[in-house]
């Protein structure tokens, strides 16, 4: 089965916990929402630029995106609609939900990541200055820690107080994590 083809560049793709559905952002600046067995369309959400990251909350009922337009953005996953929004300094180009689904990351250019809290989209307890545009983070299975890719430096942080246990240095740039 063939659904192409896409109108823009897909940036960014993410499986429901349930494995039901995918979520793919992409330049046409819209999150598409299909079911992952046939292929068919159950929503799009548009944002105002580039959807440049997106994540599902570990229940499924929640989605996460962000990108070009400065925002982080929380949605229902079921109707793709608008929880809450949050203003960010520049782009976002990382997110994701705690294992718990209480708190959210959100990295992008401006150099900082954040731990918002997800009922609100406030930050919660922490934002931490990196060394570059923050291209992606994850949490520990546990939740204990935080995985940030920024600049050419790999860090894990304490997820409560955001603090740094230990930085790699890297070779070159870090665009990916899990």
């Amino acid at each position: 089965m063939s659904m192409g083809p896409w109108p823009s560049y897909v940036w960014t793709c993410a499986y429901s916990p349930d494995g039901d559905h995918v979520l793919c952002g992409s330049w046409d600046k819209k999150l598409w929402l299909f079911d992952a067995k046939t292929g068919v369309k159950v929503w799009t959400f548009e944002l105002a630029d580039y959807v440049m990251t997106c994540a599902f909350g570990p229940d499924g009922a929640h989605v996460l995106c962000g990108g070009s337009d400065k925002k982080l953005s929380l949605l229902d996953a079921k109707a793709g609609e608008k929880v809450w929004a949050v203003e960010c300094a520049d782009e976002v180009e990382t997110c994701a939900f705690s294992p718990d689904g209480a708190h959210v990351l959100c990295g992008g250019k401006d150099k900082k990541l954040s731990l918002l809290d997800v009922k609100t989209g406030e930050i919660k307890l922490w934002t931490v200055e990196c060394a570059g545009a923050v291209k992606t983070c994850a949490f520990s299975p546990d939740g204990i820690h935080v995985l940030c890719g920024s600049g050419g430096n790999t860090s894990l942080l304490d997820a409560k107080k955001g603090e740094k246990v230990w930085t790699v240095e890297c070779a070159g740039a870090v665009v990916t994590c899990a």
